[in-house]
């Protein structure tokens, strides 16, 4: 076998790519990657349908992902499509290159490899997407996603980002060898048509012609190649669709409570009520419900809906936050012994939880526990020096009990901390009524 057609294949190809890769590709990926990212979307919108929770925009050299279950207003994630879309230059380069190939059968082939192309990142943008929800988004994964499927979206991410962009472009050059004989055409020997016996000195000619070896066929090979791209879309669709009831039960709970913020207890009953529509029984939109109960004063309502949380609930973290307002439910209704266990609970499952433990301060003040409630404060400043509540209650318990020398140090924190609030008039009005009486300034 000769080298020279595969040397000229290759310089040939470094020829077009570097063409595609320095002159057209420039100005050719942001047009790509945004029709890439509207296609996407159009499945985004196909799967969230009446309730779209994720917003996929190309801009320039990047695709980004908006979506309503971010954590503050940073961007989830941000993808740069010159990477993702590289090997569009390599794939086109591979059959512009290809020799003895007839320039209407390569405009086929080339339209072929890109459509195929094309649909496989759309693909892979929604297997990013899903990655996004899997894994990183930490809180929305532990509530939606087992382990099993954090480990198989990670797993597919990684194939198709960085192990199947780089395997498509050698299986085309691959396919091409295969359906059109090789560089030169002569990698599979062509088998002699059959016919009528020749007479005269032809029939004379050697009768032995070597077994062609069959080719396969060039149709057989591009159905079998969009039809894997489509089983692998249709998986991927359906396997996001089962997880859209989760992703739209977590915007509505974050929704109510938004409403909740502000007061607004129609509406956030209604984002509650809807989450839990989605997805029944899901913790957080119970205990949405629960925390706006207390809000209201109703303590017996958000009880019974926290009791029943922790009951339908594995004892995690996440669920410290329930047992936090158990406590507070309790500590409404004066069962001061209930909310110090309650207390005790969330520290148990979240050890150093700001609030549960500066409840526990509360409760154990008022169960006449002072000492142990000094101590919980400051275990809460420890952590938390600008932590104001505590600061004031530290202060307020200090002087209560004829040490009002030791709270200055916490008297100045908070003044320092919120200087325009009333805690801070009264700190250093109290402040300037101990300078006479402890001394220095102050």
């Amino acid at each position: 076998m000769s080298w020279r057609p595969i040397v000229r294949f290759l310089l040939t190809l470094i020829v077009f790519w570097a063409a595609l890769q320095f002159l057209v590709w420039p100005r050719a990926q942001p047009a790509y990657s945004a029709a890439v990212a509207r296609v996407a979307n159009g499945a985004l919108a196909a799967l969230e349908r009446g309730d779209p929770v994720t917003q996929l925009a190309a801009a320039g050299p990047f695709i980004r992902v908006e979506s309503e279950l971010m954590e503050g207003e940073a961007l989830a994630a941000m993808w740069d499509a010159r990477t993702l879309h590289f090997y569009v230059v390599l794939f086109a380069s591979i059959v512009l290159a290809f020799p003895g190939l007839g320039w209407r059968r390569r405009g086929v082939y080339l339209v072929c490899a890109l459509a195929g192309l094309f649909l496989f990142h759309v693909v892979v943008l929604l297997i990013n997407v899903e990655h996004m929800y899997a894994v990183t988004l930490e809180g929305v994964s532990r509530r939606n996603y087992s382990d099993a499927e954090r480990a198989f979206w990670r797993w597919l991410h990684d194939t198709v980002d960085f192990f199947a962009v780089q395997v498509l472009p050698v299986l085309v050059l691959a396919v091409l060898v295969m359906t059109q004989g090789g560089f030169a055409r002569r990698w599979f020997p062509v088998e002699a048509a059959e016919g009528p016996a020749a007479e005269g000195p032809a029939a004379e000619a050697p009768a032995a012609v070597p077994a062609r070896r069959r080719l396969p066929s060039r149709r057989a090979l591009a159905a079998c190649g969009m039809a894997a791209l489509v089983v692998l879309a249709g998986a991927v669709f359906t396997i996001q669709r089962g997880k859209v009831r989760a992703r739209q039960a977590e915007k509505a709970v974050r929704l109510g409570y938004r409403a909740l913020a502000l007061k607004g207890f129609d509406q956030a009953a209604g984002q509650f009520n809807k989450a839990l529509a989605l997805r029944p029984g899901f913790p957080p939109a119970r205990e949405g419900l629960g925390q706006m109960l207390l809000m209201q004063g109703q303590h017996e309502q958000a009880e019974t809906v926290f009791r029943e949380t922790i009951e339908k609930s594995p004892e995690t973290a996440d669920t410290a936050a329930t047992h936090l307002h158990l406590g507070n439910a309790l500590f409404g209704k004066a069962d001061y012994a209930g909310a110090h266990a309650e207390y005790l609970k969330a520290l148990e499952l979240q050890p150093g939880h700001r609030e549960a433990l500066f409840n526990l301060a509360m409760v154990e003040k008022r169960l006449g526990r002072r000492d142990q409630a000094e101590t919980r404060l400051k275990e809460v400043l420890k952590n938390n020096p600008r932590y104001a509540e505590a600061l004031f209650e530290l202060s307020v318990s200090m002087i209560a009990t004829q040490r009002a020398c030791g709270a200055r140090p916490y008297l100045q924190k908070l003044v320092e901390v919120e200087p325009a609030s009333q805690r801070s008039e009264l700190a250093r009005q109290t402040l300037q009524d101990l300078k006479g009486q402890c001394g220095g300034g102050g």
